[in-house]
């Protein structure tokens, strides 16, 4: 990528396919992480949500929530809060940028800062190790979210955020 003044910028991608056809993939520059995820047409008929979390080791996790209906929220865990919630109810901010839905594809994009100064968002590092979490689920008739905490996990991969995209999906899962 070639910045106003000619300055190359180091990026890296990885991408982590599921067998049940959903596929997340990332690019990472010096500043911010873009992640995208492609669901299967099942979730996007029978599900309200999807949900992308990057772990630490600490069990904190920094999540993406997506709303089939096109609504996105900043969501986060940590030790003392270990059931999903939205960084703004918790006093944070949200800070996912660039939302976008391909209806041809069945997929959601957006991007984040690498540390957006919230408290309530993980500092990622290119290079660093993280699990990678994905899941879907309902919206109940009070209009709650039935937590991601309370389903299977779809996806908990180890992932390191610098792969290379050359080499294809880094792992076939689920």
């Amino acid at each position: 990528m070639l910045g106003l003044f000619l300055v190359l910028v180091t990026a890296h991608a990885g991408q982590v396919c599921m067998s049940n056809g959903w596929v997340v993939e990332w690019t990472i520059s010096d500043t911010k992480i873009d992640l995208s995820i492609t669901i299967d047409e099942d979730t996007r008929t029978n599900k309200d949500w999807v949900s992308v979390g990057i772990e630490t080791e600490k069990l904190m996790t920094d999540m993406m929530v997506y709303y089939i209906d096109g609504i996105a929220e900043d969501w986060h865990t940590d030790v003392q809060h270990k059931e999903p919630k939205s960084d703004v109810s918790n006093g944070g901010t949200d800070d996912v940028t660039g939302e976008s839905w391909d209806d041809s594809k069945n997929k959601f994009s957006w991007s984040k800062l690498l540390n957006t100064g919230d408290s309530r968002d993980l500092s990622l590092i290119e290079g660093g190790n993280y699990n990678l979490i994905c899941n879907s689920g309902l919206v109940d008739a009070d209009g709650l979210v039935e937590g991601p905490y309370g389903l299977k996990k779809t996806l908990l991969k180890e992932i390191v955020l610098s792969n290379d995209f050359s080499s294809g999906c880094t792992t076939e899962v689920y």
